[in-house]
């Protein structure tokens, strides 16, 4: 008897528990849930907060007109993530933002903190 090795798609049908239940898809959303919390409150905080929020990046020399956008990015990023559309390039836009968000906010990236 011959075996032949074939990889595994990557959208391969995933194991069940046996009861119906799919355990890693069930753990996947629970971290693009735990992931997107922080951007998704964010954003909601900064609508809540606009003014403040607004005269705090006018403050360090970023345009307050940039937060219309910012709110746009964590709300609809978050709300992407968390509902599995375009994970991949979405994340690495939020990752990208992050970055930038702390090199703005703190003169360089990570070496100098208010």
């Amino acid at each position: 008897m011959t075996t032949t090795n074939t990889p595994v798609s990557i959208d391969a049908p995933r194991p069940y528990a046996g009861n119906g239940f799919d355990l890693r898809g069930a753990v996947e959303l629970l971290g693009r849930l735990l992931l997107s919390a922080m951007f998704l409150m964010s954003g909601i905080g900064k609508i809540g907060s606009y003014a403040a929020t607004a005269g705090y990046m006018a403050s360090v020399g970023v345009p307050d007109a940039l937060l219309p956008l910012t709110i746009l990015l964590e709300i609809g990023g978050a709300l992407a993530v968390i509902l599995g559309w375009k994970v991949r390039p979405v994340s690495i836009l939020l990752a990208g933002f992050t970055l930038l968000t702390a090199s703005s906010f703190t003169g360089t990236l990570g070496t100098k903190f208010r």
